[in-house]
């Protein structure tokens, strides 16, 4: 399946040998296992699926995910980040999908952009 990675919203789907995401069907696997996601756990995950390839900022995940009628929620925001980060983590990998960037907010890392930065970077 050829992976469409330049954070177009259009994106139905995220797999990889570890990772399947369906933003249709809501259904998320780690390793063929079915993860317990909170619905805010998903709306996390589905926002930066569909801008996969992008750093979304904080005040876009607030909109997405908690609808702008709350003040700054960026200690709650780092604190579900960290609950999906956990579930998404791996024997098998020792990396994370989900990057924090600095002063930006976050981005969805796919698998294979880490594999190649590993083997540039050494």
């Amino acid at each position: 399946m050829e992976q469409n990675w330049n954070g177009s919203s259009d994106i139905k789907c995220y797999t990889d040998r570890f990772l399947n995401i369906d933003l249709e069907t809501q259904m998320v696997e780690l390793e063929g296992k079915v993860l317990d996601l909170s619905a805010t756990e998903y709306g996390l995950l589905a926002c930066l699926i569909r801008n996969i390839g992008k750093t979304v900022t904080d005040a876009q995940i607030q909109r997405e995910v908690w609808g702008c009628r709350y003040g700054d929620l960026s200690a709650m925001m780092a604190l579900y980040i960290g609950y999906l980060r956990k579930k998404l983590e791996n024997s098998q990998h020792d990396h994370q999908y989900i990057s924090a960037v600095w002063g930006r907010g976050y981005a969805f890392v796919p698998i294979a952009e880490i594999e190649i930065q590993a083997e540039i970077g050494g």
